[in-house]
Order: structure tokens, then C-alpha cells, then sequence
């Protein structure tokens, strides 16, 4: 009896875990990290949404880089006032043009940067990041590289949708209508098809905007000689960040918004539209509409692009058929965009982390 009273001692003994201390300290910290990015994901995404839109549609927009202005600057007020010009009772439309799809940016931000700003922090103390007494940009740009390719598997399907509803006129009426009619005329391949270009984009994007954010916070912080770090030091270095990786990776970004918004089977809902248009304007493309012969010939074109899944095929295609400048397309709203973005998201972030309780002093408090 006695020997049996011991092997069920020894059974409750071995199946039950006790989670130390620092066991603790560390998982609650992973799960504040996620709900703090979580929170400024959604936050970043929803604030500048109208004019991540402005930037859909000028990349997507065929031509738009041999117009005067075609780096973003002149262009893109022209797009928002393309976008905002209306009468007194259409101004509603108008405004609500510039939001369609925010649903699906919103609710897709929150899963994905979870993932995201909790990988980094978990990599970045792999990697080293977290050292206090010098600052370490390798092992910041590693961490985020492995942030981003996690985290674009979860984006990288509602940032399809999302741009496609963007587009002037799109012909969805909604995220579920997009979804499905997406899913039936091209598959689930068509939610993942821009992937390996999101990630050609992102992974160096990550790697320059995380370690320009530890080295310019860490500049600021110095050069400001305050206690803590402030408001004014998160935004300004999320600023920096967010701005000069956005211009150094514009042409990938041009890439992936071909590739998610582009027609790639001849009958889709998309192609359909630059000739059901009823005045005379593609819905996609905002182009005049064409002969026949022409539209035969761009469809058979259209067709033999669905094959090409390789980003620098398509940026090829690209610069040869308009130019070089063409990669530069939308690039001031872009960095208009990542700008105040990216000091919304860090500074959101930062604070939902002291709300957490995770001091920038202790070892899972972040950014030092």
C-alpha cells in the first residue's frame, strides 16, 4: 500500500510545474509586450490611414512618376485634392472614400504588431540588444528582421485587402465582398502572392527603422540630459526611424502595391470594370477607357505578368515599361506617412509598456 501511496505522490509531483519568479516576471512581460503593440499598431494604422491611401493610390497608378512632381511632392497634394474634390453634398463620400478599408487595417494592425513588437523584444535579448552601456544596432537589426517576417504572415493578407479597397473606385463594396470575390476569381494564392516582396521590403525597413530608433533615441536622450526618457525623445527618434526607412525601401513598396492590386486572371472583377465604367474611366486605375484591340493586348499582357512572382522580375517590368523613376512613385506620402507613424506607434507603445508596469530600467522594460 505504502508503495503505491508514493508512485501517486511522485505522479502529482512530476505533473505539476511551478513557474519561478523569473518565469513569471518574463512570460507576463512577453504578453504586456503584445498587447502594448497590439494597441499601437492599431492606433498608428487607423490615425494615418487616409494618407496611406493617397500613397495606395498614387503607386498603383501607372505613369504617375513622369507627371511633374512625381516623387511624391506636387503629385500627391494633387491626389488629395483628386480624392477631396467635391460638392457640399458629396463631401461625405468623399471622406469616407479616403477610410474605405480601415476596418481591415485596423483589426489586422492589432494580431500583427503583437506578434511583432513581442518578437523584437524576445530577440533583442537573445541577441543582446539590451545592454544599457552601449548601444548594439546588429543585434536591434536582427531582432526586427525576425519581427517582420512573423508578422507580415499575419499583415500580409489584410494589407491585400486593404489596398485593393483603397483603390479610387474600387469595385468592392467591403472587406467581406473583397475577401470572397478575391478568393473565387484568383485564390488563396492571391492574399499571399505580394509575401516574398513584403518581405524584401520590410526585413531591410525593420533593420534600418529599429536601429535608427535605438540610436537616435539614444542620442536624444543623452543630448536632452533629463533623468528618463521623455514624450519628446520617443517621438522625435519614431520620427526619424519611420522617415528615412521609408524612403530607402520605396521601390519594394511600389513592387508589393503592383502586385496586391494588380489583375491576374483575365475575368477578374477588376479587369471587368475599365470597361462596365460608366464614365468612361478605369474604376482601378483612374486611366481614359481603351479600343478593344488595346484592352485585348493589355489582358494578354496581364495574363503573362500573373506569372511573374519574383520582385525584381516586376520591378524590371517596371522601369522598362516606364521608367525608372516609376519605383519613386509615392514616396513624399509615403515618408509623410512613416513619419508621424511611426512616433504615434513608438510613443503608444512606450506607453502602454509603463502602464504595464515594465520600467525602462529593468531587464524586460525595452529600449535603452
Amino acid at each position: 500500500m505504502a508503495t503505491i501511496v508514493d508512485r501517486c505522490d511522485a505522479r502529482a509531483r512530476t505533473s505539476v510545474t511551478v513557474a519561478t519568479p523569473a518565469e513569471a516576471v518574463a512570460s507576463y512581460a512577453f504578453y504586456a509586450h503584445m498587447a502594448s503593440g497590439a494597441l499601437a499598431g492599431a492606433v498608428e494604422h487607423t490615425a494615418m490611414f487616409p494618407v496611406d491611401t493617397i500613397k495606395t493610390r498614387m503607386q498603383a497608378a501607372r505613369g504617375m512618376a513622369m507627371r511633374p512632381g512625381g516623387l511624391g511632392g506636387g503629385v500627391a497634394v494633387d491626389a488629395w485634392r483628386a480624392a477631396t474634390r467635391t460638392s457640399a453634398e458629396s463631401a461625405g463620400v468623399a471622406l469616407r472614400g479616403l477610410y474605405r478599408g480601415v476596418s481591415a487595417a485596423g483589426l489586422g494592425a492589432g494580431p500583427a504588431h503583437a506578434v511583432y513588437f513581442a518578437t523584437y523584444e524576445k530577440c533583442k535579448r537573445v541577441f543582446g540588444g539590451n545592454d544599457r552601456r552601449e548601444h548594439a544596432p546588429l543585434a536591434h537589426a536582427m531582432a526586427g528582421a525576425c519581427a517582420t517576417t512573423l508578422a507580415d504572415g499575419l499583415q500580409n493578407p489584410v494589407d491585400t485587402v486593404k489596398q485593393r479597397l483603397q483603390l479610387r473606385e474600387s469595385p468592392y463594396k467591403g472587406v467581406v465582398d473583397c475577401v470572397s470575390k478575391t478568393l473565387r476569381n484568383e485564390g488563396i494564392r492571391a492574399f499571399y502572392r505580394s509575401y516574398p516582396t513584403t518581405l524584401a521590403m520590410n526585413v531591410p525597413f525593420t533593420a534600418i527603422h529599429f536601429s535608427v530608433y535605438e540610436g537616435a533615441k539614444r542620442a536624444l536622450f543623452k543630448a536632452s540630459e533629463a533623468e528618463r526618457e521623455g514624450f519628446a525623445v520617443q517621438f522625435a527618434a519614431g520620427g526619424i526611424a519611420g522617415g528615412l526607412a521609408a524612403a530607402m525601401t520605396n521601390p519594394m513598396d511600389v513592387v508589393k502595391t503592383r502586385m496586391q492590386t494588380e489583375c491576374v486572371l483575365l475575368d477578374c472583377d477588376v479587369a471587368k470594370s475599365a470597361e462596365q465604367t460608366a464614365n468612361g474611366v478605369c474604376t482601378v486605375r483612374g486611366q481614359p477607357k481603351i479600343c478593344p484591340q488595346e484592352l485585348a493586348a493589355m489582358r494578354a499582357r496581364t495574363a503573362a505578368a500573373a506569372n511573374i512572382t519574383s520582385p525584381f522580375s516586376i520591378a524590371r517590368v517596371i522601369v522598362r515599361d516606364e521608367g525608372v523613376m516609376a519605383l519613386a512613385s509615392g514616396m513624399g506620402a509615403r515618408v509623410l506617412f512613416h513619419i508621424p507613424a511611426a512616433a504615434i506607434c513608438w510613443t503608444t507603445y512606450e506607453a502602454a509598456k509603463r502602464a504595464f508596469g515594465l520600467d525602462e530600467d529593468d531587464e524586460y522594460g525595452g529600449h535603452h
